[in-house]
């Protein structure tokens, strides 16, 4: 069995490679148009993702046609093509300085102006991997925890493009993660998490879309036993391409933790919900683990 995993595993890095080499590494825009093209054939290809966005969409939005749902579903795939087409680009040349905007980042830098951590929030919208270039540029240190891939070969991509912003990686689960979560509350620093994927961890039930989901307590913990401040940061991709990093910060918040992870969870449904077709909706963001 372990044979036959690192075989897959080293399949799956050549089919990484293959994809990498046909992402142009002179032009921004050519990259996202063959993004966009991988996202239509894996769109086709891949029947459970397809059939699991089409039925999350429809209980999403029980009101709005078959058709809508199926166009928002493959809009999905289409986001998660050009975002690995991005990823490509930018671990060769670095994102264009045109491409990135973001607003209220002076919002941000005054919390941590006031000598607290930021517990920051995200989703799996837009380009969520930009974030941490917008945080870079911002000049406030960050540390993200993340689940490690269980392909070594894309996890070792994954973590030098992500560390190459300065962002230092915790690893759920890892012998040093407990080490490094230290580090960053006793630094004031930004901890960044995403919160919209059915994971097992120390969870709360919040409403999402209607429906109870799963969601990691660990943000609101921050906020309420180390006395950082909640924020959200959202990623969303322009009509024309170009990215808008927007983050939310909180002065008054709730004193439960529930309640905290109900309002930042509440604000990450209203961005989805601007731009349905750039969240993950292939996944089972409702599961119960067990």
């Amino acid at each position: 069995m372990a044979l036959l995993k690192k075989y897959k595993h080293l399949l799956e890095w050549q089919l990484f490679l293959l994809v990498r080499a046909t992402v142009p590494s002179r032009n921004f825009v050519t990259a996202q148009k063959i993004g966009k093209t991988i996202g239509k054939i894996a769109f086709h290809l891949l029947n459970r993702e397809r059939k699991l966005a089409i039925y999350n969409l429809k209980n999403a939005f029980p009101d709005l046609p078959s058709r809508w749902h199926k166009a928002i579903a493959l809009g999905a795939f289409v986001n998660a093509g050009i975002n690995l087409a991005e990823i490509l680009y930018i671990s060769k040349n670095g994102i264009p300085e045109k491409h990135l905007t973001i607003e209220n980042g002076e919002e941000l830098l005054s919390t941590k102006d006031k000598g607290k951590g930021i517990a920051l929030v995200t989703a799996h919208l837009g380009n969520w991997e930009l974030i941490n270039f917008a945080l870079e540029k911002l000049g406030i240190q960050t540390f993200a925890i993340v689940r490690k891939q269980s392909n070594p070969y894309l996890s070792n991509f994954l973590f030098k493009f992500r560390t190459s912003t300065g962002c230092q990686i915790i690893n759920r689960g890892e012998e040093n993660a407990s080490k490094l979560l230290l580090k960053a509350i006793k630094s004031n620093s930004c901890i960044v998490s995403l919160i919209d994927q059915s994971i097992k961890a120390n969870n709360c039930e919040v409403i999402f879309f209607g429906r109870k989901a799963p969601t990691p307590l660990f943000p609101a913990k921050l906020v309420i036993n180390h006395g950082m401040l909640p924020a959200v940061a959202l990623s969303q991709r322009t009509p024309t391409g170009t990215h808008r990093i927007r983050f939310l910060t909180y002065s008054i918040f709730p004193d439960k933790a529930e309640a905290i992870m109900q309002t930042l969870t509440t604000q990450i449904e209203k961005a989805i919900r601007a731009t349905p077709s750039q969240w993950v909706w292939f996944h089972n963001r409702w599961r119960v683990q067990s």
